[in-house]
């Protein structure tokens, strides 16, 4: 019996702090409770529809609010068993997640098919748009020359889609920093790349047979940010401090990855400018909070003396000599020509004459 009421004075404690932070952000408990519970607890507000409006409006503090209460029944709580602190975890989740699912903006499952939509009707391949940081970047705009020709012509037609799509959602910001995808920077990744095409190509056949380590480097990356995701659906985390933790798995990533990509073996070796431009792409795409976030990190990986600017140049040049040099040019044909009147002339000499 005295287990019981141990356990049923930790519940009530739980749900009496709980309970004031709705109170403090003058909403009715009562109401609330029946909103989020499904109507399984609490009464039914008079005007269930503009009660919730007004929960939604200050569902932000609400949530953090939730967690600080919750995050006091963690760990050794005195007169709490294991038992209690689960369902009261349980209960703190079902709230939040019942008040999220009653704000959230209807657009929010369908922004991200109908951003890719802007590619497709572009016939730009639309798995491009989600070559984020949790997918290989190594052919962000194709896997060949037309690939590539067709994405740059399209270029300001899509990103002008993109933008009015993504206006017209509400929680784009959230939806996109979810999804590793900042906008501004995918257009300034891509006009990097587009006025490199060759070297981009270049990087793209080179980077086809990944060492174990690079596939390693992938694959820490899947866990961690599943792990990440995990941590914040439990409401372990706070949007903000998953936001940051997410930058800091993405550049974790692109320094093993690059560290790799430039230790191959001289058979499957990328050429420095290849990794250069590699470099200078994954700087740009980072989102400008993330650069903010890990502001020195940042400096030093995207050092622009890192980008080996001089040896992208000479890669340039090369290739311009190489097309120049293998293009016959006006002078041959010309020759050509003098020397085929030249034989014909000879020819009907000595046939007719």
């Amino acid at each position: 019996m005295g287990q019981v009421g141990a356990q049923a004075n930790c519940q009530k404690s739980f749900l009496t702090l709980f309970l004031q932070c709705v109170s403090n952000s003058t909403l009715s408990p009562q109401h609330f409770l029946w909103v989020t519970r499904d109507g399984n607890m609490g009464v039914q507000p008079p005007d269930e529809a503009a009660f919730t409006l007004q929960a939604c409006l200050v569902e932000d503090h609400l949530t953090r609010c939730f967690k600080g209460v919750s995050d006091q029944f963690k760990g050794f709580v005195a007169g709490c068993s294991d038992a209690d602190k689960n369902t009261i975890q349980t209960f703190h989740r079902g709230v939040v997640k019942s008040l999220d699912s009653k704000c959230s903006d209807p657009c929010r499952e369908q922004l991200l098919p109908s951003l890719a939509e802007c590619f497709t009707s572009s016939e730009v391949n639309a798995t491009l748009f989600l070559s984020n940081m949790t997918m290989s970047r190594h052919s962000m705009l194709g896997h060949d020359n037309d690939d590539v020709d067709k994405f740059c012509t399209k270029r300001e037609e899509i990103l002008d889609c993109i933008k009015t799509k993504a206006a017209m959602c509400s929680e784009t910001p959230d939806i996109l920093l979810a999804a590793g995808i900042d906008v501004d920077a995918m257009n300034s990744t891509v006009v990097l790349l587009c006025d490199n095409r060759q070297l981009y190509l270049h990087g793209v056949r080179c980077s086809q047979n990944r060492s174990v380590e690079e596939e390693q480097c992938q694959d820490r990356l899947l866990q961690e940010l599943s792990d990440l995701e995990s941590q914040f659906q439990a409401l372990n985390i706070d949007k903000d401090t998953y936001a940051i933790d997410v930058c800091r798995v993405r550049l974790d990533h692109i320094q093993c990855d690059l560290n790799y990509l430039s230790r191959r073996d001289e058979d499957s070796k990328c050429p420095d400018e290849v990794v250069g431009l590699r470099r200078e792409q994954e700087c740009t795409l980072l989102p400008e909070d993330c650069k903010e976030d890990f502001k020195d990190r940042v400096m030093d990986m995207c050092d622009p003396m890192r980008f080996l600017l001089k040896k992208r140049k000479e890669f340039v040049r090369a290739s311009k000599q190489t097309k120049s040099s293998a293009a016959p040019n006006a002078s041959f044909y010309n020759v050509y020509f003098v020397v085929l009147v030249v034989f014909i002339r000879s020819f009907v000499v000595s046939t007719f004459c």
